[in-house]
């Protein structure tokens, strides 16, 4: 017998000849001699090309397009060659048996569809479209869902799939190994399905019939084990349960390599049986040894879990909802990157209302809320783009092989330099009692669990250290956001200035409690929003007497707790560098003079005229006294890394709802966007204050089913450490940001000046009695992002 390395290298010469292509005539021939070969290579070590050993893989597709494919023995061949390569495919090896990465995988995979799809309708061996189906079902895990939107291409796979199996099924014996396989093969990929779409609903008969043939082949696996459970639970299948109930200490023992899923399904085993006690010491064990990887499908099925147990009004889930989002949020702190992170939190939304409800107090709810929230740091994309840097590419390879179904075992961490770096765009957060006693902070959460848009505001008052919780409506606001939000992206300013005005009395007439006396009378609000909320001018709410919330109220607005300061965050710490080392105090004293100094950046398009007149009369450190040009990325750059005291930067700013890390700056022949922003280096900005006289420059996505992120040109600057930003929601005029700015630019409080400024232009501008709303729209924009305020952090946490 001829072993399979020389099998392998006669298939190559044979390849060769073929490139050659001067033997066109007999082409038909010679591949019909090597596939009568191959029947008498009995041993399936010792198989050819047909069997994946080739090492071009071209040399597969080629010889299987001219060989007789009406034979019985060209579709057993390829049969055979399929079953092959998913075996290879299953164990992540080679023809050498070498592991392969990600791309050799899915290159494998797309190669093996490509040369079944022939047969996807029409052929007598139905092992083809069973296999073919097997196929559609690992291309289908391939796409993971990002946040509650499923790629088409899954939902497209996984219905492929369905439909091969089953039609493959009703043609195979019943009960038979071909049977077994392909009915297994339909029940995986329907969980599959009604994982990535919540409205799938898996047919209970052919669920059935799955399961039956699955108990007659035996459980090969924890899917095997999914399958019956969901019988179970679906069909109320005692046959089942009765097998699953069987199971014995030895099968969890099995080489699975999965035991929060082995734990979660002899949870909701034992619920079946209302052996709640047992059920609920799984579950616990479940969570506890949950993933890191945030993308599993485990956390699918947990949550799913979580929501029956609360439909048929078992007490338990409340304690394992809140123990499951604890577990979470370790992982997030132990992880230097939160891209899986994103990805899952984005989709399981669900278990962050969970948790939401079952926590007792406001204070514990509003805790909840905000690590649902805003995290303007690198996402997958972006560390992307950021290339060779240590740690990155090891963690990229991971994310792709969680994608491919092989969910990360280990957390992958960056290391040295790359982890500081990125480290330092999240800040530490601080308890609510370390406010001024002057500050109350309204945490807000959008929670659409029950299918109601139910809001709810937590909001405590640093003053008597209260909490008090107000539940409200917020349905037909998002209809009047997306209203103004069509019109303004559609028509522009004009068109939206009503309907923005309609909006803010929208507000006011959704939460009453900001004009009731439920807020302190003259008190500092900051708010905290979340979801669409962080696109509105909650300061210009507007009350049935036609008072505006920040005729009362100063405001100022983070995208999360967790952006307030720590004191060793603050502009504080360069002022200590005065107390150097006496080699060092002139170096030091330079640093210190350009730390206590103004920076301006300006740039306008060619032909438009500059209606900064009153800041241009300010001393700025990079202006020496004459005008400036233009302002280019580099000039940026620069002033970023001296960390002034005051950086205003007057130029045109374009927001990008749908991708804002394209939010940009326009420069002098460049721009700089958000993306651009994060990836600089050396930036020192620790306590700036920062003056964005930028259109959109504060323009978020409107998030709607997705993770909470208020990602924006204004927030950008925040995750360097600024200590405030200013900057509009919308488009500004060129005249109002320089009497805004130049109103507020050196004011010791400047959300205070900013209150003062836009409460004057109302009045001075007399909207409330000339009911001209265009006044109303250029006023509004401008809100202070950031708390620069040193706070420290108390004992109790």
């Amino acid at each position: 017998m001829i072993s399979s390395q020389a099998n392998c290298s006669f298939i190559n010469r044979i390849e060769e000849i073929l490139k050659k292509g001067d033997i066109e005539t007999s082409l038909q021939a010679l591949a019909s001699e090597i596939l009568q070969f191959e029947k008498e290579n009995l041993k399936p070590e010792n198989a050819l090309c047909q069997r994946g050993l080739s090492k071009e893989n071209h040399a597969v597709s080629r010889i299987a397009q001219v060989c007789e494919k009406g034979t019985a023995f060209h579709s057993a061949a390829l049969a055979d060659m399929a079953d092959f390569q998913i075996k290879n495919y299953e164990t992540g090896t080679g023809t050498e048996n070498k592991p392969l990465n990600h791309q050799q995988r899915r290159r494998q995979l797309e190669d093996m569809i490509r040369i079944l799809q022939p047969f996807e309708e029409e052929t007598k061996d139905m092992r083809l479209p069973a296999l073919l189906a097997r196929l559609y079902l690992y291309r289908g895990m391939l796409y993971k869902p990002r946040g509650r939107i499923t790629p088409a291409r899954k939902t497209e796979a996984l219905k492929k799939s369905l439909r091969l199996s089953e039609k493959a099924a009703r043609e195979f014996p019943n009960k038979s190994q071909d049977a077994v396989f392909a009915w297994r093969t339909w029940a995986e990929a329907a969980l599959e399905l009604r994982r990535a779409d919540r409205a799938y609903s898996i047919p209970l008969k052919e669920l059935k019939r799955a399961a039956s043939h699955i108990r007659a082949g035996g459980i090969a696996g924890l899917n095997d084990i999914l399958i019956l459970l969901t019988d179970a639970e679906q069909n109320h299948t005692e046959k089942s349960l009765k097998l699953l109930l069987k199971l014995k200490k030895k099968d969890e023992k099995k080489d699975w390599d999965r035991p929060f899923d082995l734990f979660l399904l002899k949870s909701r085993i034992l619920f079946l049986t209302d052996r709640t006690d047992e059920a609920d010491g799984y579950l616990e064990k479940a969570i506890q040894k949950a993933p890191w990887a945030f993308s599993d499908p485990f956390w699918d099925d947990l949550t799913d879990f979580f929501k029956r147990l609360r439909a048929n009004g078992c007490k338990l889930w409340k304690k394992r909802a809140v123990q499951a989002h604890q577990e979470s949020r370790k992982r997030e702190a132990s992880l230097t990157d939160t891209i899986s992170l994103r990805w899952y939190w984005a989709r399981q939304k669900d278990l962050y209302d969970l948790a939401f409800f079952a926590a007792d107090t406001a204070e514990k709810r509003a805790k909840i809320a905000d690590s649902l929230k805003s995290r303007p740091i690198l996402r997958y994309q972006a560390l992307k783009e950021l290339g060779n840097i240590e740690g990155v590419n090891e963690i990229l390879d991971r994310e792709d092989e969680a994608r491919d179904g092989r969910y990360l075992k280990n957390r992958p961490n960056l290391r040295g330099e790359s982890k500081a770096r990125i480290s330092r765009k999240i800040k530490k957060s601080v308890h609510s009692i370390s406010l001024p006693l002057s500050w109350t902070t309204i945490h807000f959460y959008l929670n659409e669990l029950e299918g109601k848009q139910k809001g709810y505001a937590l909001i405590f008052n640093s003053e008597d250290k209260a909490w008090k919780e107000k539940i409200f409506d917020y349905s037909e606001l998002h209809r009047k956001f997306l209203t103004w939000q069509k019109l303004y992206l559609s028509e522009g300013t004009d068109s939206a200035a009503d309907s923005l005005v309609d909006l803010c009395r929208e507000i006011g007439k959704t939460m009453p409690f900001l004009f009731n006396g439920t807020l302190p009378g003259k008190g500092n609000i900051l708010w905290i929003p979340h979801g669409f909320l962080h696109r509105l001018p909650l300061h210009a709410a507007i009350y049935k007497d036609d008072t505006v919330f920040l005729e009362k109220h100063i405001s100022r607005y983070i995208p999360a707790w967790h952006f307030l300061a720590r004191k060793d965050d603050t502009r504080e710490k360069d002022k200590t560098l005065k107390k150097g080392i006496p080699p060092w105090r002139r170096f030091l004293s330079r640093i210190v003079r350009k730390a206590d100094g103004k920076h301006l950046i300006k740039r306008l398009r060619p032909g438009d005229s500059d209606k900064f007149g009153k800041l241009g009369k300010e001393e700025w450190e990079n202006r020496k006294g004459k005008e400036i040009p233009g302002a280019t990325d580099e000039d940026l750059k620069a002033s970023i890394r001296m960390n002034p005291r005051i950086l205003t930067i007057l130029c045109h700013g374009h927001g990008e709802i749908l991708n804002p890390f394209k939010s940009y700056l326009e420069l002098e022949n460049s721009e700089m966007t958000v993306l651009d922003i994060i990836k600089s280096e050396n930036v020192r900005l620790s306590g700036t204050r920062v003056l964005l006289g930028a259109c959109e420059s504060d323009m978020a996505p409107p998030t709607e089913h997705t993770i909470d992120e208020h990602l924006s040109l204004s927030t950008v600057f925040l995750s360097h450490n600024a200590g405030e930003v200013v900057a509009g929601l919308w488009k500004v005029r060129n005249d109002m940001v320089d009497g805004c700015y130049h109103e507020i630019l050196d004011a010791g409080d400047i959300s205070e000046a900013l209150k003062t400024w836009q409460e004057k232009q109302i009045k001075k501008r007399k909207w409330k009695k000339n009911r001209n709303n265009k006044i109303f729209y250029q006023i509004v924009p401008f809100r202070v992002m950031g708390f620069p305020e040193i706070l420290k952090t108390p004992d109790r946490q």
